[in-house]
């Protein structure tokens, strides 16, 4: 129905999924890439030296996460830390791209942040896509090492979505 919510797909807890850096980013000691699965958004909790809440990642690269199945997303939503210690505008990733892998097992960009400030950027795709993996491709962090707190990717679920994408084909054909 309309009303239906959509779920976070990339939740390790209810989900076979996982996380994995690669591409010269490396995660920092004490640190699990896993961790982004928890659906934490809080920068409270989090320990520089390492813990259950984020991760600490140092270069450029890629981080993918595989959805243990293929899945129908519509939306993503990114946190980082944001606390006063660690401003997610001067310590937080700047430069990225968010990507899936289509069937042709090639990634393909979803989109691009080239000046990012924010601690938690929320992306609704125009048109919901079906994907086993979605990937973080940091193209660079603002300060050397930058710190992560979630990734969350919600399937197109209910008859809003639906109606949504129906439109979206119905207003600009040819695409």
């Amino acid at each position: 129905d309309i009303f239906t919510l959509s779920k976070n797909v990339l939740n390790r807890n209810t989900n076979n999924t996982g996380a994995t850096p690669s591409g010269g980013l490396k995660i920092s000691t004490g640190f699990n890439a896993n961790n982004l699965l928890d659906e934490n958004i809080s920068s409270s909790g989090y320990s520089e030296t390492g813990g259950t809440i984020g991760a600490k990642f140092t270069g450029t690269g890629y981080l993918d996460f595989n959805l243990g199945s293929t899945q129908n997303i519509k939306k993503l939503v990114l946190s980082q830390l944001d606390s006063a210690e660690y401003p997610a505008a001067s310590s937080g990733l700047k430069k990225f791209k968010f990507q899936y892998k289509n069937t042709k097992g090639e990634f393909v960009d979803i989109n691009q942040y080239l000046q990012n400030t924010s601690g938690k950027i929320t992306y609704s795709l125009p048109q919901s896509i079906n994907t086993n993996t979605l990937r973080i491709e940091v193209l660079d962090g603002n300060p050397e090492e930058f710190r992560l707190l979630s990734f969350q990717a919600f399937e197109s679920k209910g008859g809003a979505y639906k109606i949504n994408d129906q439109l979206k084909l119905i207003t600009t054909p040819g695409e």
